[in-house]
C-alpha cells in the first residue's frame, strides 16, 4: 500500500495531486508491459521500494527519472501527463480504457472460477443490453 508520508524537511516541493497522476501513469505503463517493479527499478538504479514510493506519489518523480522511463518504457514524456484537466488529474471516471482493464484483469486474477464465471454472465448481459 502507499503511505504518502511526505515530511521529509529538504527544502524540495513537496509531491501533490500532480505527482500521484504521474507516479500512477508510471505504474500503469509498466503493468501493460508486463515489467517488475524490480525491473524497472533496476534500470533506474533505485531500489523496488523507492520505485513504489515514486508510482504512488509519495515521492516526486525527477525530471531526468521521468526522461529515462520515457525511454525504457517506449513512450513520450507527454504519454504520462495524458488524462489532466487544466494541469490537474481529471475525475477517476475519466480513466483510460487501458486503465480499466488493468484493474478488471487484477480484479478477475483475484477471484475464484465461481466468481469469475459470474462475472462473465454478467458482462454478456450488460452488452446485450445496450
Amino acid at each position: 500500500m502507499c503511505e504518502r508520508d511526505r515530511s521529509s524537511g529538504h527544502g524540495k516541493a513537496q509531491p501533490n495531486a500532480l505527482d500521484r497522476h504521474v507516479g500512477t501513469r508510471v505504474q500503469l505503463r509498466r503493468v501493460i508491459l508486463g515489467m517488475s517493479l524490480e525491473q524497472v527499478a533496476a534500470f533506474l538504479q533505485l531500489t523496488p521500494e523507492q520505485l513504489s514510493a515514486r508510482e504512488c506519489g509519495a515521492v516526486r518523480i525527477e525530471i531526468d527519472e521521468l526522461s529515462n522511463l520515457s525511454e525504457h518504457l517506449g513512450v513520450p514524456m507527454s504519454w504520462f501527463f495524458e488524462h489532466l484537466e487544466h494541469g490537474t488529474p481529471a475525475l477517476p471516471d475519466a480513466r483510460s480504457a487501458e486503465e480499466l482493464k488493468i484493474e478488471l484483469l487484477r480484479i478477475f486474477d483475484a477471484m475464484g472460477q465461481d466468481q469469475r464465471l459470474a462475472l462473465l454472465k454478467l458482462a454478456y448481459i450488460v452488452c446485450s443490453h445496450r
